[in-house]
Protein backbone atom coordinates (compact mmCIF):
# COMPACT_ATOMS: atom_id res chain seq x y z
CA UNK A 1 0.00 0.00 0.00
CA UNK A 2 1.33 3.41 -0.91
CA UNK A 3 1.90 5.82 1.96
CA UNK A 4 1.93 9.57 1.61
CA UNK A 5 4.21 11.68 3.78
CA UNK A 6 2.63 14.71 5.35
CA UNK A 7 -0.82 15.11 6.79
CA UNK A 8 -2.25 11.65 6.07
CA UNK A 9 -0.38 8.41 6.78
CA UNK A 10 3.18 9.01 7.99
CA UNK A 11 6.13 6.62 7.44
CA UNK A 12 8.89 6.22 10.02
CA UNK A 13 10.89 8.93 8.34
CA UNK A 14 8.92 12.04 7.38
CA UNK A 15 9.22 13.47 3.90
CA UNK A 16 9.29 17.22 3.61
CA UNK A 17 6.61 19.52 2.24
CA UNK A 18 7.81 22.77 0.71
CA UNK A 19 6.80 25.59 -1.56
CA UNK A 20 9.07 25.63 -4.60
CA UNK A 21 9.58 28.97 -6.27
CA UNK A 22 9.49 28.61 -10.07
CA UNK A 23 12.51 29.69 -12.06
CA UNK A 24 11.60 28.75 -15.63
CA UNK A 25 8.65 28.72 -18.01
CA UNK A 26 8.46 24.94 -17.64
CA UNK A 27 7.18 25.39 -14.08
CA UNK A 28 3.89 26.74 -12.79
CA UNK A 29 3.44 30.51 -12.63
CA UNK A 30 2.82 30.27 -8.87
CA UNK A 31 4.69 28.48 -6.05
CA UNK A 32 3.99 24.74 -6.06
CA UNK A 33 3.29 22.58 -3.02
CA UNK A 34 5.11 19.26 -3.36
CA UNK A 35 4.75 16.07 -1.36
CA UNK A 36 6.98 12.99 -1.18
CA UNK A 37 5.52 9.50 -0.77
CA UNK A 38 6.66 6.04 0.28
CA UNK A 39 5.97 2.58 -1.15
CA UNK A 40 6.63 3.66 -3.85
CA UNK A 41 8.64 6.85 -3.57
CA UNK A 42 7.27 9.55 -5.85
CA UNK A 43 6.92 13.33 -5.81
CA UNK A 44 3.42 14.78 -6.12
CA UNK A 45 2.25 18.31 -6.88
CA UNK A 46 -0.83 19.81 -5.25
CA UNK A 47 -3.44 20.93 -7.78
CA UNK A 48 -6.07 22.25 -5.35
CA UNK A 49 -8.98 20.71 -3.52
CA UNK A 50 -8.09 17.06 -2.91
CA UNK A 51 -6.13 16.67 -6.13
CA UNK A 52 -2.47 15.64 -6.24
CA UNK A 53 -0.66 14.57 -9.42
CA UNK A 54 2.65 12.67 -9.68
CA UNK A 55 5.45 14.65 -11.31
CA UNK A 56 8.12 11.96 -10.98
CA UNK A 57 8.59 8.31 -11.82
CA UNK A 58 9.25 5.90 -8.95
CA UNK A 59 12.48 7.19 -7.39
CA UNK A 60 12.89 4.39 -4.85
CA UNK A 61 11.04 3.06 -1.84
CA UNK A 62 10.70 6.42 -0.11
CA UNK A 63 11.20 10.12 -0.78
CA UNK A 64 12.81 11.42 2.42
CA UNK A 65 13.62 15.07 1.74
CA UNK A 66 13.47 17.82 -0.89
CA UNK A 67 15.13 21.17 -1.43
CA UNK A 68 15.44 23.77 -4.18
CA UNK A 69 19.00 24.54 -5.26
CA UNK A 70 19.93 26.93 -8.06
CA UNK A 71 16.45 26.78 -9.54
CA UNK A 72 16.20 22.99 -9.61
CA UNK A 73 14.58 20.45 -7.29
CA UNK A 74 16.77 17.92 -5.46
CA UNK A 75 15.21 14.89 -3.78
CA UNK A 76 16.78 12.49 -1.27
CA UNK A 77 15.59 8.88 -1.24
CA UNK A 78 16.20 5.36 -0.04
CA UNK A 79 15.84 2.44 -2.42
CA UNK A 80 14.35 -0.24 -0.15
CA UNK A 81 12.13 -0.77 2.89
CA UNK A 82 14.03 -1.08 6.15
CA UNK A 83 16.53 1.40 7.53
CA UNK A 84 19.65 -0.59 6.63
CA UNK A 85 18.54 -2.44 3.49
CA UNK A 86 18.32 0.52 1.13
CA UNK A 87 20.79 2.68 -0.79
CA UNK A 88 20.75 6.45 -0.39
CA UNK A 89 20.32 8.44 -3.59
CA UNK A 90 19.78 12.01 -4.77
CA UNK A 91 17.67 12.91 -7.80
CA UNK A 92 17.50 16.23 -9.65
CA UNK A 93 14.49 17.67 -11.47
CA UNK A 94 15.02 20.59 -13.87
CA UNK A 95 11.34 21.14 -14.62
CA UNK A 96 11.16 18.62 -17.46
CA UNK A 97 13.32 15.57 -16.68
CA UNK A 98 14.67 13.65 -13.70
CA UNK A 99 18.34 12.72 -13.34
CA UNK A 100 20.15 10.57 -10.76
CA UNK A 101 22.97 12.77 -9.45
CA UNK A 102 23.96 10.88 -6.30
CA UNK A 103 24.19 7.11 -5.75
CA UNK A 104 25.59 4.91 -3.00
CA UNK A 105 25.21 7.64 -0.37
CA UNK A 106 25.04 5.21 2.56
CA UNK A 107 21.56 3.82 3.32
CA UNK A 108 19.28 6.86 3.46
CA UNK A 109 19.55 10.48 2.32
CA UNK A 110 17.45 11.94 5.13
CA UNK A 111 18.30 15.62 4.77
CA UNK A 112 19.22 18.08 2.03
CA UNK A 113 20.14 21.66 2.85
CA UNK A 114 21.74 24.66 1.17
CA UNK A 115 24.50 25.96 3.45
CA UNK A 116 26.72 28.90 2.48
CA UNK A 117 25.63 28.57 -1.13
CA UNK A 118 26.44 24.85 -1.43
CA UNK A 119 24.16 21.80 -1.42
CA UNK A 120 24.73 19.24 1.35
CA UNK A 121 23.23 15.78 1.89
CA UNK A 122 22.98 14.13 5.31
CA UNK A 123 22.88 10.32 5.45
CA UNK A 124 22.32 7.67 8.09
CA UNK A 125 23.37 4.27 9.44
CA UNK A 126 27.05 4.52 8.53
CA UNK A 127 27.62 7.03 11.29
CA UNK A 128 26.90 10.73 10.90
CA UNK A 129 27.96 11.64 7.39
CA UNK A 130 27.46 14.83 5.41
CA UNK A 131 28.35 15.15 1.72
CA UNK A 132 28.88 18.33 -0.31
CA UNK A 133 27.62 18.37 -3.89
CA UNK A 134 30.33 19.19 -6.45
CA UNK A 135 28.17 19.05 -9.59
CA UNK A 136 27.44 16.25 -12.02
CA UNK A 137 27.38 13.08 -9.95
CA UNK A 138 30.26 14.06 -7.67
CA UNK A 139 29.93 14.32 -3.88
CA UNK A 140 32.64 15.03 -1.30
CA UNK A 141 32.43 13.56 2.21
CA UNK A 142 32.94 16.50 4.60
CA UNK A 143 31.64 15.06 7.91
CA UNK A 144 32.31 11.49 9.04
CA UNK A 145 31.59 11.17 12.75
CA UNK A 146 30.71 7.96 14.56
CA UNK A 147 31.13 8.23 18.30
CA UNK A 148 29.89 10.71 20.87
CA UNK A 149 32.53 11.66 23.49
CA UNK A 150 30.61 9.77 26.21
CA UNK A 151 30.67 6.61 24.10
CA UNK A 152 27.19 6.70 22.60
CA UNK A 153 26.97 5.93 18.91
CA UNK A 154 25.84 8.50 16.35
CA UNK A 155 23.63 6.63 13.90
CA UNK A 156 23.36 9.28 11.24
CA UNK A 157 21.77 12.52 10.12
CA UNK A 158 18.02 12.92 10.52
CA UNK A 159 17.76 16.67 9.93
CA UNK A 160 19.96 19.69 9.18
CA UNK A 161 19.41 23.42 9.30
CA UNK A 162 21.60 26.49 8.91
CA UNK A 163 21.52 28.72 11.98
CA UNK A 164 23.69 31.75 12.75
CA UNK A 165 26.33 30.72 10.23
CA UNK A 166 26.56 27.11 11.38
CA UNK A 167 25.00 23.88 10.18
CA UNK A 168 23.00 22.25 12.99
CA UNK A 169 22.65 18.46 12.71
CA UNK A 170 20.19 16.16 14.51
CA UNK A 171 20.84 12.43 14.93
CA UNK A 172 18.52 9.80 13.45
CA UNK A 173 18.32 7.49 16.49
CA UNK A 174 19.43 9.32 19.65
CA UNK A 175 18.60 12.72 21.10
CA UNK A 176 21.91 14.12 19.89
CA UNK A 177 22.56 17.48 18.25
CA UNK A 178 25.80 18.77 16.75
CA UNK A 179 27.16 21.89 15.10
CA UNK A 180 29.34 21.99 11.99
CA UNK A 181 31.00 25.28 11.05
CA UNK A 182 32.24 24.15 7.64
CA UNK A 183 35.43 22.69 9.08
CA UNK A 184 34.89 21.17 12.52
CA UNK A 185 32.10 18.98 13.97
CA UNK A 186 31.05 19.79 17.55
CA UNK A 187 28.50 17.76 19.57
CA UNK A 188 26.70 20.47 21.54
CA UNK A 189 23.76 18.78 23.26
CA UNK A 190 24.21 16.11 25.97
CA UNK A 191 23.15 12.53 25.32
CA UNK A 192 19.60 11.87 26.60
CA UNK A 193 18.75 8.28 25.59
CA UNK A 194 16.77 7.40 22.49
CA UNK A 195 14.38 8.65 19.81
CA UNK A 196 15.84 11.05 17.27
CA UNK A 197 15.83 14.72 16.38
CA UNK A 198 12.97 14.83 13.90
CA UNK A 199 13.21 18.43 12.81
CA UNK A 200 14.85 21.80 13.43
CA UNK A 201 13.04 25.10 13.04
CA UNK A 202 14.08 28.72 13.62
CA UNK A 203 11.60 30.90 15.47
CA UNK A 204 12.14 34.48 16.68
CA UNK A 205 15.90 34.19 16.47
CA UNK A 206 16.07 30.84 18.27
CA UNK A 207 16.41 27.32 16.99
CA UNK A 208 14.05 24.60 18.21
CA UNK A 209 14.63 20.87 17.84
CA UNK A 210 11.89 18.27 18.18
CA UNK A 211 12.22 14.70 19.44
CA UNK A 212 9.73 12.09 20.63
CA UNK A 213 8.52 10.68 23.92
CA UNK A 214 8.33 7.16 22.47
CA UNK A 215 11.22 4.79 21.80
CA UNK A 216 10.42 1.71 19.70
CA UNK A 217 6.75 2.00 20.58
CA UNK A 218 7.26 2.20 24.36
CA UNK A 219 6.60 5.43 26.32
CA UNK A 220 9.69 6.99 27.86
CA UNK A 221 9.28 8.42 31.36
CA UNK A 222 12.40 10.60 31.44
CA UNK A 223 14.96 12.25 29.23
CA UNK A 224 14.01 14.38 26.29
CA UNK A 225 10.28 14.26 25.97
CA UNK A 226 9.22 15.99 22.83
CA UNK A 227 7.22 17.16 20.05
CA UNK A 228 6.26 14.84 17.30
CA UNK A 229 2.77 13.56 18.07
CA UNK A 230 2.15 14.04 14.36
CA UNK A 231 4.75 11.38 13.63
CA UNK A 232 4.34 9.04 16.60
CA UNK A 233 0.55 9.20 17.00
CA UNK A 234 1.14 9.19 20.76
CA UNK A 235 0.26 12.01 23.13
CA UNK A 236 2.11 12.73 26.34
CA UNK A 237 4.30 15.36 27.95
CA UNK A 238 6.18 17.13 25.23
CA UNK A 239 8.97 19.62 25.11
CA UNK A 240 11.72 21.00 22.97
CA UNK A 241 15.33 22.08 22.84
CA UNK A 242 16.17 25.73 22.27
CA UNK A 243 19.51 26.72 20.77
CA UNK A 244 21.21 29.99 21.67
CA UNK A 245 23.67 29.55 18.81
CA UNK A 246 26.13 27.43 20.76
CA UNK A 247 24.29 25.60 23.56
CA UNK A 248 20.94 23.83 23.68
CA UNK A 249 18.53 24.45 26.56
CA UNK A 250 15.65 22.09 27.41
CA UNK A 251 12.32 23.92 27.24
CA UNK A 252 9.20 22.09 28.41
CA UNK A 253 5.80 22.34 26.78
CA UNK A 254 2.41 20.67 27.06
CA UNK A 255 1.74 21.10 23.36
CA UNK A 256 2.80 18.72 20.65
CA UNK A 257 4.74 20.26 17.80
CA UNK A 258 4.41 18.95 14.27
CA UNK A 259 7.47 18.57 12.14
CA UNK A 260 8.67 22.00 11.09
CA UNK A 261 6.02 23.78 13.18
CA UNK A 262 6.60 25.93 16.24
CA UNK A 263 3.78 26.72 18.66
CA UNK A 264 4.12 29.07 21.58
CA UNK A 265 7.25 30.91 22.64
Amino acid sequence: MQRVSGFLVLPLVLSLLLCLLPSSSARPAVPALLCGSSNPGRVYMYMGGKSWVPISPVLGYSVLCMVEYRGELYVGTTSEFGMMSGVGRVWKFDGSKWELVGDGLDHNVNALVVYKGKLYAGTSLNGTRVYRYEGGKRWTLVVDYHWYPWGNNWYGVRCMREFKGNLIIGDTFWDLIALWNGKEFYPVQPYETGSCIYDLEEYRGRLFGSATEVVSGSPRTGGTGASCAISTMVRGTYGRWRCSGVNFIWVTSQESLGSGTVKGT
